[in-house]
């Protein structure tokens, strides 16, 4: 990802929060990289997807399992975003 040095994944989710209307303490961010630590740790709900880089799993909030072990069902419910994760087929 290349970036010019004022924009970031944590500008842009402030930028939709402020243009639909919603403050960011009702926020959610879920990222699995290094490049995904500022917003992680900006948004209300911080998820790290699999664990495997250990900046982003010091500012998150939750850490859900690998995405092929069912991760983003996993942190979406553990947001509070859907009910439950699905039963792996």
């Amino acid at each position: 990802e290349v970036l010019p040095p004022n924009l970031s994944k944590a500008v842009g989710i402030e930028a939709v929060c402020e243009h639909i209307g919603i403050p960011m303490s009702r926020s959610v961010a879920i990222g699995d990289s290094n490049n995904d630590v500022e917003a992680v740790a900006r948004a209300a709900v911080g998820i790290s997807i699999g664990g495997g880089c250990d900046d982003l799993v010091a500012v998150a909030n939750i850490v859900a399992p690998a995405v092929s072990q069912g991760g983003l069902a996993w942190a979406l419910a553990a947001a509070g975003l859907v009910d439950e994760p699905p039963t792996p087929a």
